[in-house]
């Protein structure tokens, strides 16, 4: 019975493979955002407990697939990339063992070499237990005055009922890394909390472009925006209702006055550090010539006149050197376009510069590698 079981299992996971396939054929032309789709297990499957599950998924990105992230229960489980480097189209199998019986929810996101990600593909596992009943029979007394015990274990399989789990709403946000959580959609605004990465927090609006998320604020009273590049959400398909943002802070402009005198105020603060958005932190992009560099652009009271980027490359034995160009300067904007070389490990920092010529801490290090295939 159990051979029967598995070949059923088999044909199934083939069809599956085939609708998907298909599927990813129609679309693939048009879209242009990186999708993910899970093929095994089905919606609502019942598995059971301390038993690998391979969860089977199929991952689109028109940039190139650079890895595919599963989630249980909105938290972050494994990350693989694809086989086939810089592919756009790449079948995973990443194993998941349930430790407890229970309703699971199992997401997977695709990241592209771009660092754009795909919304989550979602399903819902029921995880139960086998019971396992030993029976004693004992024969009957004969001419052998020691009796004879034979003790066949019977296996009794407790088949639950199917239960599907409902969306739940609001949703949950859960940070992709370490994130800043501002009183307003934007970095002019305060930053008054923080997500860890993995850290998750309930959503109670958004802006009007769905750009910025309105969250529970972490370890403390009221609520603050967190970007939405910076979290995945546990569910798409909630209703989450618009939140009218809160006037820009108030920038420092003096008031005249009759007095004669004044006091000249000079500002010797030097800008916060920049937080790195892209590429992720220990990312392999593929054999690519270039790359873009982003940052989370910061305020100052006197203004950013520019930010500064220095990059360095690994050539082996522990030791990094400065990469060609090196430092790159009089960066205007929040992000740089840079060429790379195959074959490498790079990593990279930002700093920024106000008007007022003060010179802001550096960044930590981000690292990404460019293999040579």
């Amino acid at each position: 019975m159990k051979g029967h079981s598995t070949l059923r299992k088999s044909l199934l996971v083939l069809i599956l493979l085939v609708i998907a396939w298909g599927t990813a054929s129609c679309t693939m032309e048009t879209e242009s955002r990186p999708r993910a789709w899970i093929d095994y297990p089905r919606e609502g499957l019942s598995v059971p407990v301390g038993e690998p599950v391979a969860v089977l998924s199929h991952a689109f990105a028109r940039e190139g697939v650079a890895e595919v992230v599963l989630s249980v229960n909105g938290e972050a489980y494994r990350r693989d990339a694809p086989h086939e480097a810089e592919t756009d189209f790449a079948e995973v199998s990443q194993e998941w063992t349930p430790t407890e019986a229970g309703a699971y929810t199992l997401q997977v996101r695709v990241y592209d070499t771009a660092g754009e990600v795909s919304n989550p593909a979602t399903i819902s596992v029921r995880v139960t237990g086998e019971i396992i009943v030993e029976a004693i029979e004992i024969e009957p007394a004969t001419d052998t005055p020691t009796p004879t015990i034979t003790v066949t274990p019977t296996l009794v399989s407790v088949t639950p009922e199917v239960v599907t789990v409902p969306v739940v709403c609001p949703p949950q946000a859960t940070a992709l890394q370490d994130a800043n959580c501002r009183s307003g959609p934007g970095t002019a605004y305060e930053v008054v909390g923080s997500l860890s990465m993995g850290q998750s927090s309930t959503v109670a609006g958004r802006n009007q472009d769905s750009s910025w998320w309105v969250i529970e604020r972490p370890g403390g009273a009221g609520t603050c925006w967190v970007w939405a590049e910076l979290v995945s959400l546990s569910a798409d398909a909630c209703e989450i209702a618009f939140v009218e943002p809160p006037p820009l802070p108030p920038t420092n402009t003096p008031t005249p006055t009759n007095t004669p005198t004044s006091t000249v105020v000079v500002d010797t603060t030097p800008p916060p550090a920049p937080l790195q958005l892209k590429p992720l932190n220990g990312q392999n992009m593929g054999c690519i010539p270039d790359t873009i560099l982003r940052w989370e652009a910061v305020s100052d009271p006197s203004g950013i006149a520019e930010y500064q980027v220095e990059m360095q490359r690994h050539p082996g034995d522990n030791n990094w050197v400065s990469a060609p160009g090196s430092i790159f300067t009089g960066i205007g904007g929040a992000e740089k376009a840079i060429s790379v070389e195959c074959g490498w490990a790079y990593r990279w920092r930002v700093r920024a510069i106000d008007g007022a010529g003060n010179v802001g801490n550096w960044s930590g290090w981000f690292s990404f590698t460019v293999p040579l295939t």
